[in-house]
């Protein structure tokens, strides 16, 4: 949490000296950046895109993407337990 508010107030500093336009707070940018790589992969040109999961043909309910989830099956994760 310390380098958090650090990197903060660096952002603050950098504002008062006109370096940049806004204070972004790191959460901020991870959010940001998240989302600007999503969008780029969502695209059907990008060499990543084969990885994403099928389309969903129904919208039940509304999310943030329409991909189809995969199934999740407790037993699989039950056996891969390392004793």
């Amino acid at each position: 949490m310390h380098t958090t508010t650090t990197t903060t107030t660096i952002f603050k500093c950098l504002k008062r000296y006109g370096y940049i336009d806004c204070v972004m707070t790191v959460d901020d940018f991870n959010d940001s950046s998240d989302y600007e790589l999503f969008e780029k992969v969502s695209s059907p040109s990008h060499s990543l895109y084969h990885l994403l999961l099928p389309y969903r043909t129904s919208d039940l309910r509304l999310c943030g993407h329409h991909f189809l989830l995969p199934e999740y099956d407790t037993d699989l994760h039950k056996k891969s337990f390392i004793v």
